[in-house]
């Protein structure tokens, strides 16, 4: 007899501060939050299908360098001007252009200058997220609980809620290059 739990159908999903905005979309929707949820779902997967389910081909490394070859595209004075107010002073319009086609192409981000900066402040404070964990963690096994204010366990958790937001709004950028207006 297998004592293997048999899947359940069924998604638990932590909103957090955001439930109550979701109820509130659903709500002026006349829809259960839980039915938004599956419509939205099948509406990724369908929109997965339509694309195409091919592996990101930026993780792929060629078997030999590929020499590049040179493409004439022509923009609009808007469309170059858009592009140019989103330079970070590093990169040319040209490598702005490409990193964009890559990321369409391979659905991964390409990050710039600021966001290769932004990612490196990120992991140094992880590396200062996890010393404070490590601490707190000795703490409690040494049973040392009262010597530990519990208002540290709170601020690490305001430091790991900020900080993801900030990474989130970072990965995000980077493949909404075109907001809309």
């Amino acid at each position: 007899m297998s004592t293997e739990k048999p899947a359940s159908p069924y998604l638990n999903l932590y909103l957090g501060d955001l439930k109550e905005p979701w109820e509130a979309y659903c709500a002026a929707r006349n829809l259960k939050p839980g039915a938004a949820i599956r419509i939205a779902i099948e509406a990724q997967l369908k929109s997965a299908e339509a694309v195409g389910t091919s592996q990101p081909t930026a993780s792929l490394q060629p078997s030999a360098p590929e020499p590049r070859k040179r493409y004439e595209i022509t923009l609009t004075d808007s469309e170059k001007a858009a592009i140019a107010s989103r330079l970070d002073g590093k990169r040319t319009m040209r490598d702005w252009i490409a990193s964009a086609i890559r990321g369409a192409l391979t659905r991964e981000p390409q990050f710039g200058a600021g966001e290769l900066a932004a990612l490196a402040d990120s992991n140094y404070q992880l590396q200062a997220l996890g010393r404070n964990l490590n601490q707190i963690a000795r703490r409690l096994n040494e049973r040392k609980a009262a010597d530990f204010p519990a208002s540290r366990v709170a601020d690490v958790e305001k430091i790991i809620k900020t900080h993801t937001k900030a990474a989130s709004a970072l990965m995000r950028a980077s493949v909404e290059r075109w907001p809309l207006a």
